[in-house]
C-alpha cells in the first residue's frame, strides 16, 4: 500500500518549526539548521505556510464551477495532502428543511506532480410554495489516484406529505402526512489507495399527520436531522397551538480547516460560523407551525456549521444556510407566499503537510491502525495517567471528552410534584491539533454524574442529576473540558435558588406551567439543554450534546425531548475499541465517524414505548416512559443520562431514577 510505503520511507526533512498546530515549511528546528521543502503548488486561494497561523500551506476553492489544483513539485517523500470535499447544501421547502452536502475527507493522501481537476457544487434554491426546494450539486476533487465526490444535499419535502430528497445528507420530511426524511447517499471511496472518511446523515421525519404537524430537520455531517413534532394544548387533539420543527443535524468538525485559519479565503460572515474547530455541513431546521411568543420552545435551529433556521408561523421566510455545504431552513406550513431557505454552496479545501517520526507511550497504544494513525487511548477514571512524548517537537491531534451529566428523576403521585426528569447534558468536548515538545503530561479522565434518585422536595432535594467531572491533558497550554450538567426535575416551578444544570453541555429541564430554560453549555465544548415546553404536560426536555442543543418535549404525541446529537471527531469507535471495556455498546454509540458526547433524552409521561425520547448520537441515554428509570449513557463517550419518567398514583412516591452519565475519554493520535 502507498500509505505504508510513505510511512516507512526515511524522512528527508529534519527542520521542524513550532507553530500553532503544525509544521512550518522551511523553518528552523531549534539548532538543527534550516531545510527547505521544495513544494510548489497553485490554484484556488493560496494561503502560504508563512501566512497561516499553524504553519501549513492551504489552497481553498470557494467559488462554484470548475478549476484546477496544479502541483509542479511534490517535495520530499513524506509530504502529504489533506483533502476536504463538501457538496452544496440542499434547499428547503414549506415544512421540510434542506439536507447538508455530503463530505468526503482524506487525511493523508500522497502528493503527486499533476494537474488535479476541482469542481465546487452550488447550493439548492429554496421552494416558495407547492414546488419543493432544489438539491445541492456535487463537488469533485480528482487526485491522480482516484476521484473524491461530495454529493449535494437533499431538498426538503414539499407540503402535503412530501418526502425529503436523498443527498449527501437527506432533506427533512414535510408537514401534513407523517412524511419521511430523505436518506443519506454520500458514498465512501474504498477503491482509493489512501484512507478516506465520508460524512452524511438522514433527514428527520414529520412525526404526525395533520395540518398542524411540523417539518423534519435536514441531516447534517455529524448527526441525523431531528423529527418535527406537534404541540397540542387544546386537550382535544386538534393541535391548534402549533408545532415544533425538527432541529437540523449538526455539522462535522475539521479542526485543520478552522475558520480563523482559512478565513482569508472565505467570506467574512462564514468565519464566526465555521469557528476555530472548522464546523461544516449543518442541516437546516424544519419549518414550524406556531406563533408562540417564546420561540425558544419551538424554533427549529439549523445544525452547527451554518444550517438555516426554520421559520415560525409568523409570515416570515425560512432562513438561508450561511456556511459551506449547509442546508436551508424550512418555511412554516401555512403561508404559501413565504419562501424556504436556500442551501449554501460547497467547498473544496487542500492542506499540504509533512509527517514526522513519533516516539510516545501512555494509555492503551494502538499502533499502525487501519486509518494510518497511532492512537493512545485513556479511558480509566479516578487513576493517575500520563502521556510521555520522547521525540519532539511533533504534531499530534487529540480529543478530550468530560463525563456526562446524570438524568433528572421522575416523580410519582398525582400532585404538584408529578413530573418527569430532564436529560443529562453531555460532557464538554474539545478537539484540536497541536505541536508538543518532549515531556510527560498528566491525563485525567472525567466520570459520569449519577442519575438523581430522590423525588423533588424543594431546594434540598431538587431531583437533579449530578454534574459530570472534568477531563484534561496537562500540556504546557493545558486542555480541559467541563463535565455535563445534570438533568432537572420540576424546576419550572422553582424560585429563589439555582439548580446545577449548567455544564460542558447543559441539562434539560422539566415541563411545567411556566417557561424555564435548560442549562447552558460552555462555548467551544457543547450546547444548551432544552427549556420547558409548557404545552408538553409532564414530559421533559433533552440534554444538550457536543453537536446540537437538546430538543424540547412534545405533548402530541406525548414524548420526551431527544438529546442533542454529539460531534463527529473522526476518531472511530471500531479502531479505539481495543482500549474500551464492553466495546460493542461503545462502537454502536460512537460509530465509524467517532461521534462523542450526545445528550440524554427527557423522560416521558406516557406508556407508549414508540414515543420514548431518544438519546443523542454519541452515547446519550434514552428517556424513560411511565414510571420507569432513565437509561444510562454509554461509558467513555461523555454522553448524558436519560431522564426518569413520571408515573401515576394517588400519593407522592419516591424518585424514579435518572440514568447515569457516561464516563469521559481522552485520545491522542498521530501519523
Amino acid at each position: 500500500m502507498l500509505d505504508k510505503w510513505y510511512k516507512k520511507e526515511k524522512p528527508v526533512f529534519t527542520g521542524i518549526a513550532r507553530g500553532v498546530g503544525g509544521f512550518a515549511f522551511g523553518g528552523a528546528a531549534g539548532g538543527g539548521g534550516e531545510a527547505s521543502i521544495p513544494l510548489e503548488a497553485s490554484g484556488g486561494t493560496k494561503i502560504p505556510a508563512a501566512s497561516a497561523p499553524n504553519g501549513f500551506q492551504y489552497h481553498i476553492f470557494a467559488t462554484t464551477g470548475a478549476t484546477t489544483l496544479q502541483v509542479t513539485s511534490a517535495g520530499p517523500s513524506l509530504q502529504r495532502m489533506e483533502i476536504m470535499v463538501i457538496g452544496g447544501g440542499g434547499g428547503a421547502s414549506r415544512g421540510g428543511a434542506g439536507g447538508a452536502g455530503g463530505v468526503i475527507y482524506a487525511d493523508a493522501a500522497p502528493v503527486v506532480v499533476a494537474t488535479m481537476p476541482v469542481s465546487v457544487g452550488g447550493g439548492g434554491a429554496g421552494g416558495n410554495g407547492p414546488p419543493p426546494g432544489s438539491p445541492g450539486t456535487n463537488s469533485v476533487f480528482t487526485h491522480p489516484l482516484g476521484t473524491m465526490t461530495g454529493y449535494g444535499g437533499g431538498f426538503g419535502g414539499g407540503p402535503n406529505g412530501g418526502t425529503g430528497g436523498p443527498g449527501g445528507s437527506g432533506g427533512g420530511g414535510s408537514t401534513d402526512s407523517g412524511s419521511n426524511g430523505g436518506p443519506a447517499t454520500q458514498p465512501g471511496h474504498p477503491s482509493l489507495p489512501f484512507t478516506t472518511k465520508n460524512f452524511g446523515n438522514d433527514g428527520g421525519r414529520c412525526l404526525l399527520s395533520g395540518p398542524y404537524a411540523a417539518g423534519g430537520g435536514g441531516g447534517g455531517a455529524s448527526a441525523k436531522g431531528n423529527d418535527g413534532s406537534r404541540a397540542d394544548v387544546s386537550g382535544d387533539g386538534s393541535g391548534t397551538t402549533g408545532s415544533g420543527g425538527g432541529q437540523g443535524g449538526g455539522g462535522a468538525p475539521f479542526v485543520n480547516f478552522g475558520g480563523p485559519i482559512i478565513g482569508p479565503a472565505l467570506a467574512a460572515p462564514t468565519v464566526p460560523i465555521v469557528g476555530s474547530r472548522g464546523f461544516y455541513a449543518g442541516g437546516g431546521g424544519g419549518g414550524n407551525n406556531t406563533n408562540v411568543s417564546t420561540p425558544s420552545n419551538f424554533k427549529a435551529h439549523g445544525g452547527q456549521g451554518g444550517g438555516g433556521n426554520g421559520a415560525n408561523d409568523d409570515g416570515t421566510d425560512g432562513v438561508a444556510a450561511s456556511s459551506y455545504g449547509s442546508g436551508g431552513g424550512g418555511d412554516e406550513a401555512e403561508s404559501p407566499g413565504t419562501a424556504a431557505g436556500a442551501g449554501y454552496q460547497g467547498l473544496v479545501a487542500v492542506r499540504f503537510f509533512k509527517t514526522s517520526t513519533h516516539v510516545a507511550s501512555g494509555g492503551t497504544k494502538i499502533a499502525d491502525a487501519p486509518d494510518g494513525y497511532t492512537y493512545h487511548v485513556f479511558n480509566t477514571t479516578n487513576a493517575p495517567e500520563s502521556f510521555t512524548y520522547t521525540s519532539g517537537p511533533g504534531v499530534i491531534e487529540y480529543i478530550v471528552v468530560a463525563g456526562g451529566g446524570g438524568g433528572g428523576s421522575g416523580n410519582t403521585g398525582n400532585n404538584a410534584n408529578h413530573y418527569s426528569g430532564g436529560g443529562g447534558g453531555a460532557g464538554g468536548l474539545r478537539q484540536s491539533v497541536t505541536t508538543v515538545s518532549a515531556g510527560t503530561y498528566a491525563v485525567v479522565v472525567g466520570t459520569g454524574g449519577a442519575g438523581a434518585t430522590t423525588a423533588y422536595a424543594g431546594p434540598a432535594q431538587p431531583g437533579t442529576g449530578a454534574v459530570g467531572t472534568t477531563s484534561s491533558i496537562a500540556f504546557p497550554s493545558p486542555v480541559s473540558t467541563t463535565g455535563g450538567g445534570g438533568g432537572a426535575n420540576r424546576n419550572a416551578e422553582v424560585n429563589g435558588y439555582t439548580l446545577t444544570m449548567n455544564g460542558g453541555s447543559g441539562g434539560g429541564t422539566a415541563s411545567g406551567p411556566n417557561d424555564h430554560y435548560g442549562g447552558t453549555g460552555v462555548a467551544g465544548e457543547g450546547h444548551p439543554g432544552a427549556g420547558a415546553n409548557p404545552d408538553a404536560g409532564k414530559s421533559s426536555g433533552g440534554g444538550g450534546g457536543a453537536g446540537q442543543a437538546g430538543q424540547t418535549a412534545s405533548k402530541s404525541p406525548v414524548m420526551g425531548g431527544q438529546g442533542g446529537g454529539g460531534a463527529a471527531t473522526g476518531f472511530p469507535g471500531p479502531i479505539i475499541a481495543p482500549a474500551v471495556p464492553n466495546p460493542g455498546p461503545f462502537i454502536t454509540a460512537v460509530g465509524a465517524s467517532g461521534i462523542f458526547a450526545g445528550g440524554g433524552a427527557g423522560g416521558t409521561h406516557g406508556n407508549d414505548s414508540s414515543y420514548r425520547g431518544a438519546g443523542g448520537q454519541g452515547g446519550g441515554g434514552a428517556g424513560a416512559i411511565d414510571n420507569g428509570a432513565g437509561y444510562a449513557a454509554t461509558d467513555n463517550t461523555g454522553g448524558g443520562g436519560g431522564g426518569g419518567a413520571a408515573g401515576s398514583g394517588s400519593q407522592p412516591g419516591p424518585g424514579v431514577k435518572g440514568g447515569d452519565g457516561g464516563d469521559g475519554i481522552v485520545v491522542i493520535r498521530y501519523i
